[in-house]
């Protein structure tokens, strides 16, 4: 696969019928139908994804965006690499009865890769899965002198699998209500960190052999309840796995699509001469941020953290508008700049009045990526507190009919007031 640039031919669906930038809610509406309606499942490294990226990139180009899709490979499901992580977790301890050393080595390596993975250092675990190919579509609006500042607007155009675990009933059972996270909210760091006790425990288990058996013993039954975490887990994610089944995605995340491609529209009108403004619609973001990191390594050089404010525009439906602090084991503080920049945006309009931050307890947007490689990076959401979640997240329910239009253009003001903020703290104006 080779870039694509605003001079090729692009496939997908028809543009002509898109109606009106000026009708922003009525083109958003439209764009999210068409791209549902008219293409199959946006699946990670499929020709769905291909096709979606091609038709935005040439909504892009209408209003005057130069465009490129900029090739990576990345796995295409993140159910099954949690389900691998889970199932050597499981496995350990059957392995740790007759061999405790290779149990606990089993057990370290479940929550050493894991931990890695989710906080981007490295994927380990994950390579045994097969790759595929993906890409991103960036678009972007070039500073018309020397850029003193780079604003990076974040979506993704792929759609998630989803299983029992999402089901309305589930989540509000067992998913975190509330606008904190505790650590019995994290739900992939709980088997994480038990991975990591339980392999201390049969290692301490090999070194007192066969000196104590009562000690024996109950270091075993220790190990068992530790398993208990990765076993539910394997469970729940080997269930989406089996199930295949791809939602539609039209809240999470074609409502960031639109949003980026309006605000585009109104950035490119109103731009600041010493500014870029950059638009991404990741592929593989369903699949574990997948697209983010590839951007990260391929725009480190270009994109200097210095320089660079990176912000999520991520699911603009379904509950409540929010600000995210991310994080699965421990949370990822807004920087200060971003939270002055939520906080002043909030405070600006009485339409915006009860936007606050929320703790994300679970998986999280792109900009974490990008937070973790040393950007400042923030990300808007929607959140319904009752469930835990967006409404309707990762479920078939998740349709056009379903998206709150005028929830998702409350969040498209905000998130110009937010780069408005960004653009007055760095650069005075």
């Amino acid at each position: 696969m080779v870039p694509v640039t605003s001079s090729e031919q692009r496939g997908g669906p028809a543009q002509a019928v898109i109606t009106p930038l000026a009708d922003e809610k009525g083109y958003a509406d439209e764009l999210i139908r068409r791209l549902c309606d008219e293409l199959p499942p946006r699946r990670t490294g499929t020709p769905a994804e291909l096709r979606a990226q091609e038709f935005v990139a040439a909504e892009f180009d209408r209003i005057g965006l130069s465009t490129e899709l900029e090739p990576f490979r990345f796995n295409d499901n993140l159910y099954a690499a949690l389900a691998l992580h889970f199932g050597v977790g499981v496995l350990a301890s059957v392995v740790a009865g007759r061999r405790p050393v290779l149990g606990a080595g089993l057990h370290a390596l479940v929550g050493g890769s894991y931990w890695l993975d989710s906080t981007r250092r490295a994927e380990i675990l994950r390579r045994a899965l097969p790759y595929r190919g993906s890409q991103n579509l960036v678009a972007t609006i070039p500073a018309a002198g020397e850029t003193r500042l780079r604003i990076v607007c974040l979506s993704h155009i792929d759609a998630s699998y989803t299983g029992r675990m999402f089901e309305p009933r589930f989540k509000k059972r067992f998913y975190h209500k509330g606008e904190s996270a505790p650590y019995t909210a994290k739900s992939l760091a709980i088997p994480t960190h038990a991975e990591l006790v339980a392999a201390a425990v049969a290692l301490t288990r090999a070194v007192l052999g066969k000196r104590s058996a009562s000690a024996e013993r109950l270091l075993r039954q220790i190990e068992y309840g530790l398993t208990v975490p990765s076993l539910l887990g394997l469970v729940l994610n080997g269930e989406i796995v089996l199930r295949d089944l791809t939602v539609p995605g039209a809240s999470d995340n074609l409502t960031g699509v639109a949003a980026c491609l309006l605000l585009a529209n109104r950035l490119r009108a109103e731009r600041h001469p010493d500014v870029e403004y950059v638009f991404v619609a990741t592929g593989a973001e369903e699949a574990g941020t997948g697209g983010a990191r590839r951007l990260v390594e391929a725009k480190r050089e270009e994109w200097s953290p210095a320089d660079t404010v990176v912000l999520a525009i991520d699911t603009l439906s379904g509950g409540e508008i929010f600000y995210g602090e991310e994080g699965e084991f421990g949370a990822l503080v807004v920087p200060s700049l971003l939270e002055q920049a939520f906080t002043g945006a909030a405070a600006s309009d009485p339409d915006f009045d009860g936007i606050r931050k929320y703790r994300v307890p679970v998986g999280g947007t792109d900009a974490q990526t990008f937070s973790y490689a040393g950007y400042e990076a923030g990300s808007i959401i929607c959140v319904d507190l009752s469930e835990g979640s967006p409404r309707h997240y990762h479920h078939p329910s998740d349709t056009p009919d379903n998206v709150d239009l005028d929830t998702f253009a409350l969040a498209l003001d905000f998130a110009e007031a937010v780069i408005d903020r960004i653009v007055e703290a760095r650069l005075g104006y």
